[in-house]
């Protein structure tokens, strides 16, 4: 009896991420982290939306994926703020109008 509950709730578990979708009107922001003198990539930098909480840390690449509410992407511009160890705060800004899907941001980093 025991074993047939576990059984069931390990696949309910896996199936809830099936419907862990985007809700309509959202933009996934994807992107890349380098320096701005040698081209390297720039691992765990963290990326912020500026003037929100909504923040993401690159991975181990320097890649980051930001989700991007409809309501923030309507403005026709996005301004970023990224930071990392022995790199200066850098601000950047994105238009929206112009970016088309599947484009990746490049995000150059000034050293310190």
């Amino acid at each position: 009896m025991y074993k047939k509950l576990s059984i069931l709730l390990v696949i309910l578990l896996l199936s809830i991420q099936s419907f862990a979708q985007l809700k309509p009107n959202t933009h996934i922001l994807r992107g890349r982290v380098i320096d701005s003198k040698t081209k390297a990539h720039i691992p765990y930098a963290l990326i912020r939306i500026e003037n929100t909480g909504q923040y993401k840390m690159s991975d181990a690449n320097g890649d980051f994926e930001l989700i991007i509410p409809y309501s923030y992407w309507r403005k026709k511009k996005i301004k970023f703020e990224a930071t990392s160890a022995n790199y200066k705060l850098n601000s950047f800004e994105i238009k929206t109008k112009k970016r088309k899907t599947n484009q990746v941001l490049v995000l150059k980093m000034t050293p310190l």
